[in-house]
């Protein structure tokens, strides 16, 4: 079952074309990332699917209704954490939870989200003197205040040391595990390459490549990086053969050999030729 479907979207600024005629669709059940560089259209694209930017052209069915014209129930059935999600600074951390909870009606342990997310040593703090961290925390932790049936997570876990980002990871496939839609965008390869389904990769307001991590790099055509050092000379090779790459430097008496198959990472930039960028 499509939870998000999208057609030929167009968002146009002028005589740019910020999506240009784009389409897919987002499974019942998937993490969907959404990835792509400065100026790529995909932030134009998620405030589409949000609701809360008018399209120019194209047709879309988000929980089966035009985002333009969401009813209360379908806006339920949806979380949404931003980059900068604003929380109301003059309440603590539980206070927070607890008006989630109230909006959406529902019915879960506050105390067990504040101890799943490292919180609860923090439940009487007031907004205002989180660190950056832990109000990135406190945003995903409304969204389990209820049972959304599809999740925006905007770089979810920007700000977090290793260790809490990894923490998140395990919450998102949680949800997912519970039958929820995750449509995330990410700057970190690593955690699209680790969580996602599917994966579509945008640039100047076009598709050029969507499937999931493994597709997308088998079909990129890059080849395993070998490094080794030979007499004190670091050389790098590009193989389709890494272990007779190996094998044959070894016999030239090769040291610190390292193998690297390609990644989402250099997939993103064999397509894009940029960075990632805000």
């Amino acid at each position: 079952m499509s939870v998000i479907m999208v057609k030929d979207l167009e968002k146009r600024y002028g005589n740019m074309k910020a999506v240009d005629k784009i389409s897919f669709t987002v499974e019942e059940g998937q993490i969907f990332s959404l990835l792509g560089p400065n100026g790529a259209g995909k932030t134009t694209t998620v405030e589409i699917l949000e609701g809360l930017r008018k399209r120019d052209g194209g047709d879309i069915e988000v929980l089966g209704e035009d985002p333009e014209k969401f009813s209360a129930e379908a806006k339920r059935k949806m979380a949404i954490v931003f980059q900068e999600t604003a929380l109301f600074e003059n309440l603590t951390v539980l206070e927070t939870l607890k008006f989630f909870r109230r909006t959406y009606g529902g019915s879960v342990d506050l105390y067990e989200i504040l101890e799943e997310l490292g919180l609860l040593e923090k439940k009487r703090t007031l907004v205002r003197y989180l660190s950056g961290g832990q109000k990135r925390r406190l945003a995903l932790a409304t969204i389990l205040t209820h049972d959304p049936k599809l999740v925006f997570l905007d770089e979810p876990t920007t700000g977090l040391d290793p260790a809490a980002r990894r923490k998140i990871w395990e919450i998102i496939l949680r949800l997912k595990s519970e039958g929820k839609t995750i449509f995330l965008t990410t700057h970190y390869m690593e955690e699209a390459q680790f969580l996602s389904d599917v994966v579509c990769i945008m640039d100047r307001g076009k598709i050029v490549e969507m499937g999931s991590p493994e597709e997308i790099i088998k079909r990129s055509g890059l080849k395993s990086v070998v490094k080794a050092k030979i007499d004190g000379k670091e050389i790098t090779l590009e193989t389709d053969e890494p272990e007779k790459s190996v094998k044959e430097l070894i016999e030239k008496g090769a040291e610190e050999i390292n193998i690297r198959k390609p990644n989402l990472e250099d997939v993103f930039l064999h397509l894009t030729g940029r960075e990632l960028r805000d």
